[in-house]
């Protein structure tokens, strides 16, 4: 099996950052934006899962799509609408918020690439609720997040077939 990349930039990592240590001690919630590149192609699914469909792929996980490359390009923070108390082991976004990036996002030529979140004082992999609410083949960021900052930053993505999560390398895209 071949596994996914996501390339982020210096600058989206900064961006990260900052709210993962300002939304401390709560989870820090919102989504990563930019584009799938499809001129490079770095592996053939072999039908176990893993890839980041093509955006366009027909189908997702056919033992016979590419594995593409997304690059995160920015970073939009969205408000953490759990209630007090719970915002620090839970996150949700509001949807019609979600629905307003999307559109934004569309004029500027990107997509909303996946969904990122913070596990304050917590390893960055996914907890059992995380899993229970992925969208298969979304890219899902998981921040380690302290007072300061990041501590770790990992990526994920749920099999469409089998519900299993893989992971997702990340690479930071830096400006020469």
């Amino acid at each position: 099996m071949v596994k996914p990349l996501a390339i982020i930039t210096t600058e989206a990592l900064k961006e990260m950052d900052a709210l993962v240590a300002g939304a401390y001690p709560a989870e820090a919630c919102g989504v990563v934006l930019g584009r799938y590149d499809s001129s490079i192609v770095f592996g053939q699914s072999d039908g176990g899962g893993g890839c980041l469909p093509l955006k366009d792929s027909h189908s997702y996980h056919s033992g016979q799509s590419a594995c593409g490359v997304c690059r995160i390009l920015r970073v939009q923070d969205l408000r953490n609408s759990t209630a007090v108390g719970r915002a620090n082991v839970y996150f949700e976004i509001d949807p019609l918020e979600l629905y307003r990036i999307e559109q934004l996002a569309g004029k500027e030529g990107m997509e909303i690439l996946g969904i990122f979140h913070s596990h304050p004082d917590k390893p960055a992999r996914p907890s059992s609720e995380d899993v229970k609410y992925m969208i298969p083949g979304m890219l899902y960021l998981i921040a380690a997040g302290t007072k300061d900052g990041m501590t770790d930053i990992r990526g994920y993505v749920k099999d469409k077939t089998d519900g299993g999560v893989s992971d997702v390398g990340i690479q930071e895209e830096r400006e020469l």
